[in-house]
């Protein structure tokens, strides 16, 4: 009976079993090696994204806010104990908890990379700050609104930067310290209430 390969039609000049060679493994061989040259690239890729980019570290001279964050979408509604503190227009740092330690969501930023890692992220995800995940993009884009002291009162506040993003923002300040902070991103479920410590 004829071979697997012989069976092939007769059309293909470089058949291996028309020039004699009917080595089982020779179109495996050709097909592994194939592939090797396809996926290296991608496992390169894979690798360099899952390299922790050296985002500053916060110290005195940051902008801290310590006190509670709930926050509520579409699907759900969370109270937890909220760190934020920003040093420039770009280096935003923002560690939301539950009580326990359990980490909701921790977020790093900077001029051209950020970080999310927590439960709400869903998985560990970096890249730029300007194409996030759709999921994300609440959390990447909640730097804008404390990029500047926030003023007492309730207005919005739309930024150009990528993505282009709009808020609704409510809060208060005394005394130059932000008391409360409400953040409704615009053509989004996403809503931020936070209420820092005096």
């Amino acid at each position: 009976p004829p071979t697997i390969l012989s069976s092939l039609p007769a059309h293909h000049p470089k058949n291996l079993s028309r020039q004699g060679q009917s080595h089982p493994f020779a179109n495996s061989s050709l097909m592994n090696l194939s592939t090797a040259f396809f996926l290296l690239p991608l496992f390169s890729l894979l690798a360099a994204c899952s390299t922790p980019h050296p985002f500053p570290t916060p110290n005195p001279s940051w902008k801290s806010h310590l006190g509670q964050l709930k926050y509520h979408d579409a699907s759900r509604s969370l109270i937890g104990d909220v760190l934020v503190q920003k040093n420039s227009p770009t280096d935003f740092h923002l560690d939301f908890q539950k009580t326990g330690g359990i980490s909701l969501i921790s977020l790093h930023e900077d001029a051209t990379t950020a970080r999310v890692e927590g439960l709400l992220a869903h998985y560990s995800w970096q890249g730029s700050p300007s194409n996030p995940p759709k999921h994300l993009l609440p959390w990447i884009a909640l730097r804008e609104a404390f990029l500047t002291p926030p003023l007492s009162g309730s207005y919005t506040k739309s930024f150009t930067t990528p993505p282009p993003t709009s808020w609704k923002i409510s809060a208060s300040v005394s005394n130059g310290h932000l008391q409360t902070l409400s953040c409704q991103l615009q053509n989004s479920p996403a809503q931020f209430d936070f209420h820092f410590n005096p």
